[in-house]
This record gives structure tokens, C-alpha cells and sequence, in this order.
């Protein structure tokens, strides 16, 4: 997670914060740390609202399910092999089908994707404004 955290960064879709590489230790140390602050804020919320863990289970999988439903629909539009877009319209019906049984968690992904596209929409417009500025 945190090299997905110091690529995206490196990309300028997440804050620019996380582009650090620990001379080091060759890791993206920062990245690191928001990985393991945003797992003890989990423990702590999981705790506080006593979230159990067949419960808890249903946060990754609805992300990892939301990140399979995105995937073979691209494949669905990338692949030009008409035997490829067969399988990959398949598996995204597949994944869509078994989207309902996540229940309320499927909020999650849908707010991850809201925060994301918000946040480079405000980056995008902030460095737009900077760029007027000079």
C-alpha cells in the first residue's frame, strides 16, 4: 500500500507529501506511516464501535470488489480481442452480481472514489489558479 501511496504521488494524484523515498532504508517511509496511522485509526474505530471481525471482512472486499468491477469493464472497452471482451464482460457481471451481498458497506468504495475524484479536482483547479499567479 504505501508503494501504491508513493506511485500515485510520484503521478501527482495524491498529495505530494507521500513522493519521498528514505535514502536509507529505500522506502516511501512516509507512505509507510500513513499506512500504519490509517490502520490504527481502523483498530480504533473497528474497537470504539465494536465492529466485528466477520464485519470487518467486508471493508476490503468491497473495495477489492469495487477494483474488479472497474477492471473488467476497462478490459471490456480496452480488449480488442472479441473472445478477451466476452471473458472480461463475464467476470464484470460476475463481480456486479456479487456487489449486493457486501450490504451497506458498499458505501465504502463509493466514498473512497468521491474523495479521490474531489481531490484532483481541487488539485487540478489549485494548480491552475498557481499557474494564473506566475
Amino acid at each position: 500500500m504505501s508503494r501504491l501511496g508513493y506511485s500515485l504521488s510520484h503521478e501527482r494524484l495524491a498529495p505530494s507529501w507521500l513522493d519521498n523515498i528514505n535514502k536509507k532504508y529505500s522506502t516511501p517511509s512516509r507512505a509507510v506511516l500513513l499506512v500504519g496511522s490509517i490502520a490504527v485509526i481502523g483498530l480504533l474505530l473497528s474497537f470504539i464501535f465494536h465492529i466485528e471481525l466477520d464485519q470487518l471482512v467486508f471493508i476490503p472486499n468491497s473495495l477489492a470488489i469495487a477494483t474488479y468491477v472497474v477492471g473488467t469493464a476497462a478490459g471490456v472497452k480496452l480488449i480488442t480481442n472479441v473472445l478477451g471482451k466476452v471473458l472480461a464482460a463475464i467476470s464484470c457481471i460476475l463481480c456486479l452480481a456479487a456487489y449486493p451481498f457486501i450490504g451497506s458497506f458498499i458505501a465504502i468504495p463509493i466514498i473512497v472514489a468521491l474523495s479521490c475524484i474531489g481531490y484532483i479536482t481541487w488539485r487540478a483547479k489549485r494548480e491552475k489558479y498557481h499557474t494564473k499567479e506566475t
